[in-house]
């Protein structure tokens, strides 16, 4: 998709548009650089119209601080919210409650080269607190 027609159609406030746009600054993929503030905005933006796998990916930039301050309250509040829906806002939040086990950042998973999806199982890395 067309990334100049996706940054019109979020600027008119498409949910999917700022959905897509803003996982595509989050990786830094098919012509767009990396650049977390933006993929902030971006998913907030769709999250505050109630698109609950970009609330699950907010929740992750929370708990890596990408974008923000690393605020892990903040990452729960934003997993409990869709993890009725959300398979994987359901497993981070067994994992901060069962183990005590949070996701190292998101950068060690672009490090490694792996852009397409930060919740396949091979993406993500778990260290315990």
């Amino acid at each position: 998709m067309d990334v100049a027609k996706l940054k019109l159609w979020a600027a008119e406030g498409s949910c999917a548009a700022q959905a897509i746009l803003g996982l595509r600054y989050l990786f830094g993929d098919k012509g767009v650089e990396v650049d977390y503030k933006e993929a902030h905005r971006l998913l907030s933006a769709a999250a505050e119209q109630g698109a609950s796998r970009a609330i699950v990916n907010l929740g992750d930039m929370y708990a890596a601080g990408l974008g923000t301050p690393r605020d892990m309250a903040k990452a729960i509040q934003l997993y409990e919210r869709v993890a009725h829906v959300e398979f994987f806002a359901a497993v981070a939040l067994g994992r901060i409650y069962s183990e005590g086990v949070m996701f190292q950042s998101i950068r060690s998973a672009r490090r490694s080269g792996m852009r397409s999806r930060l919740r396949s199982k091979d993406e993500l890395s778990i260290v315990r607190n």
